[in-house]
Order: structure tokens, then C-alpha cells, then sequence
């Protein structure tokens, strides 16, 4: 068997292994025939002792304390919430802020849209729009001036 051979059947072997170990543990361990022989038993159950009037009324204190601490914080988890949802709520309402300083949508840019969708739409009714929004100027007109965007006359095809 040629060293080539060795090296493909090792990487078919270890692509099979890693596609059981995928699967599970377990589905892997069957397939290389391993034997799982080893288990661990605890014997039964060690009886509890009883407790005491005391550990009994400490345990019923740990335990009031404990669900008064979680009732607290979830108290003061819904009220923050509540707090913030309102904060939010606030700011959303105030809908030039959020275009302006948020999104950052000048005013230009509704009439850009407004004139894209129409069928006339042309370079001169966009450039004055387009100038004010520098970073969409100069990339706009040098791409609207690329030789494949350009309109082709009868004379010219000639």
C-alpha cells in the first residue's frame, strides 16, 4: 500500500470519526466497539437525621428572607423597566430628533425619493438636492456619468 493510499483511508477514517462524534458520544464509542463496563453506584439513600425545633425555624427564616430578597429585586427590576420603557417611549415620540440626530436623514433626502420614483426623474432635478448631502454629491453625478449610464443618440450609433 502506497503512502498515498495510507494518508486517504487515514483521512476517510478520521472524516467517519469525527461525523460520529458529531452524532454523540456514545453513537461513537459503539462504533469502535467500546464497551462501557464501568458503573458507578452509590448505594441507597443515607437516612437524614431530624431536625431540630431551631434549625427548623432558622431554615423557614433563611427562607423567608431569601424570597423576600428575590420579591425586592423583582420589584425594583419592574420598576426600572418601567422607567426606562417610559425614556424610550418619550424619545420616539419626538420624531425630527430621531431623523435628525438618531438616523441622520437631512431634508433633502424625502425629495430625492420623491423624485427617483417618478419616471421623469433626471440629473438636473437631482444635482441641487444632491449637492447638499456631501456624502452623496460627488459620487452620485460621477456615477450617472459612467459611459453604461449614458443616453445613447441614432447619430452617435452610426
Amino acid at each position: 500500500m502506497t503512502q498515498e493510499n495510507k494518508q486517504i483511508r487515514m483521512a476517510q477514517a478520521l472524516s467517519e470519526r469525527a461525523h460520529d462524534l458529531l452524532i454523540s458520544l456514545n453513537f461513537a464509542q459503539k462504533q469502535i466497539g467500546y464497551i462501557h463496563t464501568f458503573d458507578i453506584s452509590y448505594g441507597e439513600n443515607i437516612a437524614q437525621r431530624t431536625m431540630l425545633e431551631v434549625e427548623i425555624a432558622a431554615a423557614a427564616k433563611r427562607q423567608e428572607s431569601s424570597t423576600t430578597h428575590h420579591k425586592y429585586i423583582a420589584k425594583a427590576s419592574k420598576h426600572l423597566h418601567s422607567v426606562i420603557e417610559e425614556a424610550i417611549a418619550k424619545q420616539l415620540h419626538d420624531l425630527d430628533t430621531i431623523y435628525h440626530e438618531v438616523v441622520g436623514i437631512q431634508d433633502s433626502v424625502p425629495a430625492i425619493f420623491d423624485i427617483l420614483a417618478v419616471r421623469s426623474a433626471s440629473v438636473g432635478r437631482l444635482e441641487p438636492l444632491v449637492n447638499d448631502l456631501s456624502w452623496l454629491g460627488r459620487e452620485l453625478v460621477s456615477l450617472v456619468n459612467l459611459p453604461q449610464y449614458r443616453k445613447k443618440n441614432s447619430k452617435a450609433s452610426k
